[in-house]
């Protein structure tokens, strides 16, 4: 029926001034920008083989000093007689009760009830305060007293300590090797920082590319609401929809676009509303 439509142009028109706000359009940016982090920095750092047996034995003497502790409990969990349930299981174990047996048939504490109520070994801090607490006072093969905590009373074993198990340098050396890469480019990158910002400021893309190696990207023409990745982000929206910038004569002052990601940018082309 479209061939049988016929439209006066001043049913246009009124059409048209009825609707004016329907036809607006957002302002909106074209950008080229840069970003710089640490890994910009990797191709000037080595590993030497002196490096990596240092931070092994680093990580060994800290080790010696840092102990793991295995122990194991019987939790009766909080409720009416929970007092008196684990005051009559520590009164069983006193008599010769074997802890295991008593913690398999009576502990709330389905992770580890089916073991005997052992928790195997983990480094100080990983249980309740209340729970740890005692865990520093006990002497091996020895049994608290009730001890509350939020899940309820325990009683608590203490069976063996050690110190921190440490891989074989074979096996360290390449999480090592990324660990002193990163410290070392986190560096360069913080050292940069203040010349990349000065170059920012009164050069052009073109130079920081030059100097640092970092891709001139260019994006699709957005505007506050089709602005998508980091440029999504309002920190970054406030910066780009800047009328001091619209001109694409000045690069915007660098920031962090997210934790260890710097960027700058300038307008390649700018539409009004």
């Amino acid at each position: 029926f479209l061939s049988r439509v016929s439209l006066a142009a001043e049913d246009i028109s009124n059409f048209y001034n009825a609707k004016k706000s329907s036809f607006v359009t957002e302002e909106s940016v074209m950008l080229e920008y840069v970003v710089l982090a640490n890994d910009n920095f990797r191709d000037q750092v080595s590993v030497t083989e002196e490096a990596l047996r240092a931070a092994y034995e680093t990580e060994v003497e800290q080790s010696a000093n840092e102990s793991e502790r295995r122990a194991r409990h019987i939790l009766i969990a909080n409720g009416e007689g929970a007092l008196d349930k684990i005051t009559n299981l520590k009164a069983q174990i006193v008599k010769g009760e074997d802890f295991a047996e008593l913690a398999t048939r009576h502990s709330d504490d389905i992770a580890s009830k089916d073991t005997g109520g052992d928790l195997g070994f983990a480094p100080k801090g990983t249980f309740a305060p209340e729970f740890e607490q005692i865990l520093d006072k006990l002497a091996i093969n020895s049994v608290s007293e009730p001890v509350k905590t939020q899940y309820g009373y325990h009683l608590i074993e203490l069976l063996e300590i050690r110190a921190r198990p440490v891989e074989p340098f074979d096996v360290s050396a390449p999480r090592l090797r990324e660990d002193l890469i990163e410290r070392e480019t986190d560096r360069l990158l913080s050292n940069n920082l203040e010349e990349f910002s000065n170059m920012a400021f009164s050069g052009s893309l073109e130079e920081l590319k030059s100097v640092y190696g970092v891709k001139i990207k260019t994006t699709e023409a957005f505007n506050r609401s089709t602005a998508s990745g980091l440029f999504a982000k309002d920190d970054a929206l406030r910066r780009v929809f800047n009328e001091a910038l619209y001109d694409g004569e000045l690069n915007a002052e660098v920031f962090e676009v997210e934790p260890g990601l710097w960027m700058t940018f300038r307008i390649k082309e700018f539409k009004p509303k």
